[in-house]
């Protein structure tokens, strides 16, 4: 019990070690600034009394070595230097794990995209979609049968139909009538806005879906717009409307062709 316990807790701070680093960071900035202003008064006060004795003003660096002995001063250059520390891994890793992520979210649009053109060469576009389709019912039930009550079903508050993506496997509360004009306004926007990523999409007034990880690297474009299909499936003595993205949303979809 106490294995699995650290096990878990230390996955979670794995998983949020760019939250933890910035968190101590603004620690730090704190702790900096209030030795700071500690040290501010005591250094004055040791420059005027060497620049009495001298006869003249100090250089920076005299005054440089007249201040670096103070405790303080020692405190605030620490705490200084390991915030910054702090911020830039921070930093790093949250920028390395956004090229992980994208890498692998390209890779694997890949391989979908080559298997569903040579599904569509060799058993012809209406087969490969019924199967594509029969696949989402599938996992569909895996994902419902996770739900043991209401807490698990996300209410959006623009309906109180029960509505499964197929694209993250969540279960919703909506209407036929929020999601679609959803994507009409989606659709609008990004005339203007030229894109839009999924996670933006979600935002939405209509669809109110809270953002996800990858979510932030997929959506779609003017050249690609969003276009959905609902299809009814009844399961477990309940009626599910099964959300299908026609054009899935796509790595890169900021970047318009030509």
């Amino acid at each position: 019990m106490l294995k699995q316990t650290m096990k878990s807790l230390s996955k979670a701070a794995y998983d949020n070690l760019p939250n933890i680093l910035t968190g101590v960071s603004v620690v730090g900035v704190a702790v900096t600034s209030f030795f700071s202003w500690k040290a501010a008064p005591e250094v004055l006060q040791m420059i005027d009394i060497e620049e009495g004795m001298k006869g003249s003003r100090l250089t920076w660096l005299e005054k440089i070595k007249v201040a670096a002995p103070n405790a303080n001063v020692i405190k605030a250059t620490l705490s200084g230097v390991a915030t910054a520390g702090f911020m830039i891994a921070a930093t790093m890793i949250g920028n390395h794990r956004s090229s992980v992520l994208t890498t692998a979210i390209a890779a694997g649009e890949c391989m979908a995209q080559a298997y569903q053109a040579k599904a569509i060469e060799i058993l012809g576009k209406d087969k490969e979609k019924e199967i594509r389709e029969a696949a989402y019912r599938e996992q569909m039930h895996k994902d419902v049968a996770k739900v043991t009550d209401l807490a698990g079903i996300i209410r959006t508050g623009n309906g109180d139909e029960l509505f499964y993506e197929a694209w993250t496997g969540r279960l919703f509360l909506s209407s036929e009538t929020a999601i679609r004009k959803g994507v009409n306004e989606a659709n609008s926007s990004m005339f203007g806005d030229l894109y839009m990523s999924l996670n933006e999409f979600y935002g939405l007034r209509d669809i109110n879906l809270p953002s996800t990880e990858s979510g932030r690297y997929m959506g779609w474009n003017c050249d690609r717009p969003i276009s959905i299909s609902i299809d009814w499936n009844d399961w477990n003595e309940k009626v599910y409307r099964i959300i299908y993205y026609n054009d899935p949303p796509l790595s890169g979809f900021d970047k318009l062709n030509g």
